[in-house]
C-alpha cells in the first residue's frame, strides 16, 4: 500500500510532507522493495512526493526539475504560479511520451506522425482518440513549500486538473484510510508541528500494521 501525505500545519507557517517507502512489482513472484525513494527536492525550497507507477513519477519530476531550474526562480519571491504552471507543463510532457509509446505500440508510428496523417484521414483521427482513450498515467504527485510567506500544496492525479489544496490531501492506494484518519483525529491548519507528525505516524500505523521508518520533509516559513 502506497500513502503520500501533504498537510500544512502550525497555522500555516510550516507543511510537512509524508511518505512510505515500499515498492510493489506487477509480478507477484516478486517480493516488494521496502527501499523505494519516493520523495523530492526541488529548485525554489521545494518539495514533492509521488505515488503510482515509478517509472511516469520519475519522467514528471525530471521534466518538473528542469522547467522550474529553466525558469531562474528567485528562492525569497516565489510566486505560485512559478510553480503551478511548470507542473501543468510537465504534465503535459509526460502524457504526450506516454500517448506517443501508445501510438508506436499499436499502429508501428510516432505521435508526429499520426498527428500529420490525422488531418487528411478521419479513421486514424478516430483509431489515435481510442487509444488515447484508453492509455492510463498511474501517476500522482503532491508538491509543496511556500509563495511569498504562504504555504503551497498542490496535488496532481494522473491526466486530472491539478488541485490547489487548502489544509491536506492524500496519494497513493491507502489514499482514502489515511484521509479518513486525518479527518477523524479532525487534523487542520492550526494544529502544532508536533500533533501533526502524530496524526501522520498513526496513519501509516494503520495501514502498514507496523511502525514504518517514514521519510518527512519538512518546510518551515
Amino acid at each position: 500500500m502506497t500513502i503520500g501525505i501533504g498537510v500544512a500545519c502550525e497555522s500555516g507557517n510550516c507543511v510537512i510532507l509524508a511518505s512510505d517507502t515500499r515498492g510493489s512489482y506487477e509480478s507477484k513472484r516478486i517480493r516488494n522493495n521496502e527501499e523505494v525513494g519516493k520523495q523530492f527536492q526541488l529548485p525554489a525550497g521545494f518539495f514533492a512526493c509521488i505515488a503510482g507507477k515509478i517509472v511516469y513519477c520519475e519522467s514528471f519530476i525530471a521534466y518538473f526539475t528542469t522547467l522550474l531550474e529553466n525558469a531562474k526562480i528567485d528562492p525569497s519571491n516565489v510566486l505560485h504560479d512559478d510553480i503551478r504552471t511548470p507542473m501543468r507543463l510537465a504534465q503535459a510532457n509526460t502524457v504526450r511520451d506516454l500517448y506517443g509509446a501508445a501510438m508506436l505500440k499499436e499502429t508501428g508510428m510516432g505521435f508526429d506522425e499520426w498527428k500529420e496523417l490525422m488531418q487528411k484521414d478521419k479513421a486514424m483521427y478516430d483509431r489515435g482518440l481510442e487509444i488515447f482513450k484508453k492509455t492510463e498515467m498511474p501517476l500522482q504527485l503532491l508538491v509543496g513549500g511556500f509563495s511569498q510567506g504562504n504555504f503551497v500544496l498542490l496535488k496532481l492525479v494522473d491526466k486530472e486538473l491539478i488541485e490547489i489544496v487548502p489544509s491536506y490531501e492524500t496519494i497513493g492506494s491507502g489514499a482514502d484510510l489515511a484521509l479518513n484518519t486525518l479527518n477523524d483525529r479532525a487534523q487542520n491548519l492550526h494544529y502544532s508541528f508536533q500533533r501533526t507528525v502524530l496524526h501522520i505516524a498513526e496513519v501509516y500505523l494503520v495501514g502498514d500494521g507496523r511502525t514504518p521508518g517514514i521519510p518527512v520533509a519538512r518546510i518551515v516559513n
